[in-house]
């Protein structure tokens, strides 16, 4: 019976060899081979097996055995460093240099007659061409653009902005495109501030603003802006050069400087052509756009309507603009006359639109504002 356990256990024991299961059985069999060797050696005399011991010690089974030396492959482990003696130096942040701004703009302070305007803003108009006309010889990364179309889309968003601010007379949103230290021309930011809310809600309305020849130029963290502007308000017009300089705040634009140099003011002998072709062309133009604001910054306060007083006419003309589509007014026939301070202008005017059109005489007279005109009296006989 222990014989074919033995046996059954030496079987299993070499199916299993390559697993731990194998060994246990071989280290187990090893065991008690012996004990089951001399019983069956002592029980069955006829089987003639040699003693134990003599098998032994003719084997030479028992004695010391020297193993052979096994050497382990060397593995080198990388080094936690987990109680690093030096700190690691922390690095120094890049040091920003500060804008100088008055490397930026143009300073009327050049002109050669001190408070000349007109020689100012020529010579404003001609430093921005030769900025311009720099850039494009040289390797520098800036943009350029002669053109509103072609302005670099940060500066397009940013201009229709500070227009749309202005123009609406949205105080809180004008004043937030500024930088906090901006100051204009007042001797702190404070004052400017307060200059500015008082400009926007004294009696300059339907402010109608028009940017053209607008170029640019820009870096990673500065824009220089030239552009001509055209203002138009029931109170006030002018025309004139403004730079702006903006500076990049994180991920925002702030106006950091911003200089202006009015043009050439119109003079009280006008020229019939000069004033048809600006005034009264400027005048049809707005008309056809439905620019309500542009419209109604060619009248003067003092307006007079045979019908209504100004509030309730301006509420009217502004219903009237928005209420017709694909609008075409056409003035011919145009006649003017001068006297003192006053302009009179005589048409025909020919209306059309998707509702309505007719054909009649026009008469216009025009005030002299300051250095602009606005339209005093309107007159209509329909034909």
């Amino acid at each position: 019976m222990k014989k074919n356990f033995t046996f059954t256990a030496l079987i299993l024991g070499c199916t299993f060899l390559g697993s731990c299961t194998g060994t246990g059985i071989i280290v187990a069999v090893g065991a008690i081979a012996p004990v089951i060797y001399e019983e069956t050696r002592i029980n069955n005399p006829d089987l003639k097996l040699t003693p134990l011991s003599v098998v032994l010690n003719e084997n030479n089974i028992g004695k010391n055995v020297k193993l052979p030396d096994i050497n382990f492959p060397d593995i080198e482990f990388p080094s936690l460093n987990l109680f690093p003696k030096n700190k690691p130096q922390k690095k120094e942040p890049k040091k920003i240099t500060s804008l100088d701004l008055n490397t930026f703009g143009f300073d009327c302070s050049k002109g050669k007659k001190e408070g000349n305007n007109t020689e100012c803003f020529n010579e404003f108009s001609d430093s921005s061409n030769k900025k311009i006309n720099k850039l494009k010889t040289s390797k520098t990364n800036f943009t350029q653009t002669p053109a509103a179309k072609n302005v670099p889309t940060i500066t397009s968003v940013y201009l229709n902005k500070w227009v749309k601010a202005w123009e609406s007379q949205d105080i809180d949103k004008y004043l937030s495109l500024y930088s906090n230290n901006f100051k204009g021309n007042e001797n702190n930011h404070k004052d400017w501030k307060l200059s500015r809310e008082s400009a926007f809600t004294g009696k300059n309305k339907h402010i109608s603003i028009n940017l053209r020849s607008i170029q640019t130029q820009a870096n990673k963290n500065v824009i220089e802006i030239n552009f001509i502007q055209d203002y138009r308000s029931n109170n006030h017009s002018d025309t004139g050069v403004k730079e702006l300089i903006l500076l990049k705040n994180k991920d925002d634009w702030k106006i950091v400087k911003e200089t202006w140099v009015q043009g050439k003011k119109i003079n009280s002998n006008i020229k019939p052509t000069k004033f048809i072709n600006g005034e009264l062309s400027g005048w049809l133009k707005a008309w056809a756009k439905q620019d309500v604001n542009s419209y109604l910054s060619f009248y003067s306060d003092q307006f007079k309507d045979t019908k209504h007083d100004l509030a309730k006419w301006q509420s009217s003309r502004k219903r009237a603009l928005e209420a017709n589509n694909n609008l075409s007014i056409e003035a011919s026939n145009v006649q003017i006359s001068e006297s003192l301070n006053r302009i009179k202008l005589n048409f025909t005017q020919q209306f059309k639109s998707d509702k309505y059109s007719d054909v009649g005489e026009k008469e216009l007279i025009w005030i002299k504002n300051g250095a602009s005109w606005k339209i005093l009296k309107e007159s209509w006989v329909n034909s």
